[in-house]
């Protein structure tokens, strides 16, 4: 009975993971299906009459077809900032090798990949795994990591023993 009670337990645990959505970039829903989604939800909580339900309808959706707008304006914007920090790159890139000799160039182009694949800052990088370490507790900024906080350790472990 326990073993039937614990497969039970265990299977619907693990419905939840696979039930869960793909980890890939979700699609944004339509103006048209947020404006309905927003509208459904006032009219549950809210008791709309049909009448009401349709004019707040209306408004929703154009609201949402305005956010729609506003959201692909400033993705065309972001697109032209990143290719125009492209094509600053590039022309920097040029002006760099004009003044390096040939295996300079090839040095830093090396290095240049060699940052690419890593990343400036990933784990690799000038700052090491120091974001990861400050979220998990550990690095310079917590207490008893510190020269400070080592002797404030000491001195309290002896108080304590003196207090005994």
């Amino acid at each position: 009975m326990k073993k039937i009670l614990l497969i039970v337990v265990m299977f619907s645990l693990s419905l939840g993971v696979f039930a869960q959505r793909g980890g890939g970039p979700r699609e944004m829903p339509k103006p048209e299906q947020r404006a309905e989604r927003m509208t459904n939800r006032m009219a549950e909580q809210l008791e709309l009459t049909d009448e009401q339900k349709d004019r707040i309808y209306h408004i929703n959706l154009k609201n949402a077809q305005e956010r729609q707008a506003e959201m692909d304006a400033r993705r065309a914007e972001a697109d032209q900032r990143r290719e125009g920090r492209r094509v600053q790159m590039q022309e920097q890139i040029k002006e760099v090798e004009s003044i390096l000799n040939p295996e300079q160039a090839e040095k830093w182009a090396e290095m240049r990949e060699s940052n690419r694949q890593r990343g400036e800052y990933g784990p690799q990088g000038p700052r090491g795994h120091r974001g990861t370490e400050m979220r998990k507790g550990k690095g310079p900024h917590v207490e008893g990591s510190s020269q400070k906080g080592k002797q404030k350790q000491v001195r309290n472990r002896s108080k304590k023993s003196t207090d005994k």
